[in-house]
């Protein structure tokens, strides 16, 4: 392509004056702009294999920053940091940091100028990965002191961690963060997603788990129809009964309450209804009170029907010893 003429012209005196406007530019750009101070904290990235041992102590660094009045104003907090990549050739142990001016983030429109310190030791560490490491399910028990979890599952059990190596073979177990149980109202058992609680430097896979709980009764109540009504004899005063009155069939509805697990296993055969003859003064008619015998550990009657039978008792004849 063939140039204008006027711009063949002369070219060293006009690519003079372009350096020379060029130069007067930028110095009236520096006597307009100013310098500050900005202290900032340093993220490091880790590679794929090693990670920073301890994030804790590193060191907060001042950069001196140019620029105009304007640009330095229109600065927002987050818009300053300075971040630097571990590089592949990193090994294991004692790592000496140098920074860059590249290394600091900010907007292009601004120059570093300085940054002290420029370099600061870091410990680097291995990765570790552990599998099937225990979740550990924290819960706010019912409001009613009668309600108690039966079962609660977890899915799932187990979860993985990794991260730096000092870290994760710190951790013995994963908590949940709490799960609360107080306001279920008459539900027995219910489904709920629960997050992990987060430790520092370690990532929990997954973060979350599905928790199923159901509830039981601490104490419940069992009924047994129609158990049979037994006869509690003084032997010595002979009495016996003759016949029921009312109700005519000794037969025997119950209610036991004890603990729920105690009751899941209670059978008939655990659980007699009976009269006692045994305070009567002599042959009659009596309205006796139902009793109830439990053959099981912290169970109790709460009640029968019928609660008194009328009952007609006589005296047994004894024969008279034949004579030898």
């Amino acid at each position: 392509m063939k140039l204008p003429g006027w711009l063949i012209l002369d070219w060293e005196r006009k690519l003079a004056a372009l350096v020379f406007a060029v130069m007067i530019m930028y110095s009236v750009r520096l006597q307009n702009s100013e310098e500050k101070t900005y202290t900032l904290p340093v993220i490091i990235v880790p590679g794929e294999q090693l990670v920073l041992a301890d994030e804790e102590n590193l060191p907060r660094i001042n950069v001196k920053i140019r620029g105009s009045q304007r640009d330095h104003n229109a600065l927002k907090p987050d818009e300053l940091r300075i971040i630097y990549k571990i590089p592949p050739t990193a090994r294991s142990g004692r790592y000496e940091v140098q920074l860059r001016p590249r290394d600091v983030d900010m907007p292009r429109r601004l120059q570093v100028t300085d940054i002290t310190p420029d370099s600061f030791p870091i410990i680097l560490t291995g990765v570790l990965t552990r599998e099937e490491v225990d979740i550990r399910l924290r819960m706010t028990p019912p409001k009613s002191p009668n309600l108690r979890p039966k079962t609660t599952v977890l899915s799932p059990r187990k979860v993985t961690i990794s991260g730096p190596r000092s870290h994760v073979e710190a951790v013995s177990e994963i908590l949940t963060e709490q799960l609360s149980l107080e306001d279920l109202g008459q539900q027995m058992e219910f489904d709920q997603e629960v997050k992990l609680m987060p430790i520092p430097r370690v990532t929990i896979t997954p973060d979350r788990i599905r928790v199923h709980v159901e509830l039981a009764r601490v104490r419940a109540e069992k009924a047994f129809i129609k158990l049979p009504l037994q006869v509690l004899s003084d032997n010595a005063g002979g009495l016996r009964v003759a016949s029921f009155v009312e109700p005519t069939a000794p037969l025997v509805d119950a209610n036991i309450e004890g603990p729920a697990e105690v009751l899941d296993f209670l059978t008939p055969a655990s659980v007699r209804a009976f009269i006692d003859l045994s305070e009567l003064p002599g042959a009659g008619t009596y309205q006796l009170p139902v009793n109830l015998w439990i053959n099981a550990h912290n169970c109790t009657p709460q009640s029968s029907s019928p609660r008194l039978v009328t009952v007609k008792v006589v005296r047994q004849q004894v024969s008279p010893p034949t004579k030898p």
